[in-house]
């Protein structure tokens, strides 16, 4: 007997994206989020409903027929809510493109996620090439870099394949939004 495939709940997904991190990037916006933070850039994102549901395998393969992309972006909704798809996606897709590069978005302070113990969220941590994390918090939002906020943390894991102008650009750079139409929907991309 074959196992069940394994899906993703993703709210929004879009590749070319320049302004989540460094190069192309095909981003993932998960649906579902615990946290209740009052100024969240999507409010509809964090229900725990399903959305688009999406077999790990196929989006490995959308992701993949995106040659020109550097890497992926999670973000959400909570990533750390599907971790072990994430993971999964991840693992699938640096395989076929190990020079790519995985930012991940978090509202988890990576003390709370080592706290928990959670293998799959550890990974996820782990294997990202950046976490940003902690949760937003709109008086401490400065308007540089791609942290929402200055409580976030920049978790760059060692070997992280980002140049010196990527990081400091990351850490400090000036924002940028893009839109980016799907079904039936405009997305503003980027950090507000």
């Amino acid at each position: 007997m074959q196992n069940e495939p394994e899906y993703l709940n993703i709210a929004h997904y879009a590749s070319g994206i320049k302004v989540l991190g460094p190069g192309e990037r095909i981003v993932v916006w998960v649906q579902g989020c615990k946290q209740q933070c009052p100024e969240c850039v999507e409010p509809a994102w964090r229900p725990l409903v399903p959305a688009v549901m999406v077999t790990i395998d196929d989006f490995a393969r959308y992701a993949l027929s995106h040659p020109a992309a550097s890497g992926i972006t999670f973000s959400g909704g909570e990533p750390m809510l599907q971790a072990r798809g994430l993971v999964s996606l991840w693992l699938k897709v640096k395989q076929e493109r190990p020079a790519w590069t995985l930012i991940t978005f978090t509202g988890y302070t990576s003390e709370h996620i080592l706290a928990e113990s959670d293998p799959w969220r550890v990974q996820l941590m782990n294997e990202s090439d950046l976490l940003i994390a902690g949760p937003f918090i709109e008086s401490l939002n400065d308007g540089k870099g791609l942290r929402g906020s200055t409580n976030q943390e920049f978790r760059f894991k060692d070997g992280a394949a980002f140049s010196s102008e990527e990081r400091e650009q990351i850490v400090s750079g000036r924002r940028n939004h893009q839109f980016h139409a799907g079904e039936n929907k405009l997305i503003l991309a980027g950090v507000p």
